[in-house]
């Protein structure tokens, strides 16, 4: 972790928390924070319980789920590491395979395998798997959501975010100097879009027979 804060030119974008691999191929990363990961309803969940616990920083962590926060942290510094190397390389899908996930326009979207088992085994509603923080034209431009992320802000600036909101999650139990408020829900915000722009391109790639079930076989 020596480069989170390292301002070195030279260093400050590697993204560090990517194997060489990951780094020439960055979509099992995004693949992964979903399926088998938290499928999106559960990773907003767990973002807004982490920014209220930030905002307020009167969050009493009981010890699993204080793991449980830093093990947050560390998978959206893995996911946005990966984001920062699509981001870098220009990376966008074309309109037909874009097109194959359906037409947010008019709400026909077909959700993947992965989604229904889930749907399935939780009792969970399909509309719980709708982005809430991006309009329908948005969700024909995953990529765009990507690029804007970082138009702004850098891998360096966003780790450090990432690691000032985990700190001001957990202030109450340790000495940290809380994250501002405003800069909390600007990024919270932000993040939440990238998030939700990651979780398209997964089922676009889905769509597109670009990634394997987990037990190896492309989805039907």
């Amino acid at each position: 972790m020596f480069y989170i804060f390292n301002s070195d030119p030279s260093v400050r974008n590697i993204p560090i928390m990517l194997t060489p691999e990951r780094v020439i191929d960055p979509y099992p990363v995004l693949d992964n924070f979903f399926h088998p990961g938290d499928p999106l309803p559960e990773r907003r969940k767990k973002l807004m319980k982490w920014f209220v616990a930030a905002l307020t920083g009167k969050k009493k962590w009981k010890r699993d789920a204080l793991v449980e926060c830093i093990y947050n942290f560390m998978s959206l510094h893995t996911l946005v590491d990966a984001l920062w190397v699509i981001h870098e390389r220009g990376d966008t899908m074309t309109a037909e395979q874009i097109a194959k996930r359906g037409d947010p326009l008019t709400g026909e979207i077909s959700f993947s395998e992965f989604v229904r088992e889930h749907m399935k085994d939780t009792g969970r509603n399909i509309m719980e798997f709708y982005p809430d923080h991006l309009n329908p034209e948005e969700e024909l431009t995953p990529f765009e959501i990507i690029h804007q992320f970082f138009a702004d802000q850098d891998l360096f600036e966003v780790r450090n975010k990432l690691s000032d909101w985990n700190s001001s999650a957990i202030a109450c139990q340790y000495e940290y100097e809380p994250m501002k408020r405003e800069d909390l829900i600007v990024f919270h915000r932000l993040l939440i879009r990238a998030v939700e722009a990651a979780f398209i391109i997964v089922e676009i790639r889905i769509s597109n027979y670009m990634i394997n079930d987990r037990w190896g076989h492309l989805p039907s």
